[in-house]
């Protein structure tokens, strides 16, 4: 199961990587496009915007298990051994809650959605502007803990508190 949720996740940050790859690409495009008088692709700040949106939620829970976030450690820099893994895992466990919590309040926002679209210069049903948050949150809640409880995490003092 746990290689099952790490090939998730890294599957998700590669999608991740390849969409924060294109948005350049795009707007390189639609300069391209106006330096050429060709026209305007009306579509690029729609799709980067997106782009950039799923790109956050898709990568942040893989983030949390490389240990990338960054951490205020001034209280747990003063602690060692048996409470900085404590300190740790109350940490890990509040961040847990509230990325549950998000995972709700976004999955409600998804579903009141549904009926609705977005016209700017694309129309895209309003949802998918939403549907990666419930999905990030409840990965990156599920590896926060992870973090807490998981196999070796009472034995790394790094456990939700950075390298």
């Amino acid at each position: 199961m746990i290689r099952l949720f790490d090939g998730l996740l890294n599957a998700m940050a590669i999608i991740a990587g390849i969409l924060i790859a294109l948005v350049p690409l795009l707007i390189f495009y639609d300069a391209a496009l106006r330096v050429l008088r060709i026209g305007a692709s009306v579509w690029v700040n729609d799709y980067s915007a997106i782009f950039l949106v799923y790109a956050t939620f898709l990568a942040a829970p893989w983030l949390q298990r490389e240990r990338g976030h960054i951490y205020v450690e001034v209280i747990a820099d003063q602690l060692r051994g048996v409470p900085r893994r404590r300190l740790a895992q109350c940490v890990a466990l509040i961040c847990a809650i509230v990325c549950l919590y998000l995972s709700y309040r976004s999955a409600t926002v998804v579903h009141a959605n549904i009926e609705y679209y977005d016209v700017s210069a694309i129309e895209t049903p309003r949802w998918v502007r939403f549907a990666p948050l419930p999905i990030g949150f409840f990965l990156l809640a599920l590896q926060f803990l992870r973090d807490a409880f998981g196999a070796g995490a009472l034995s790394n003092e790094t456990v939700a508190l950075g390298g």
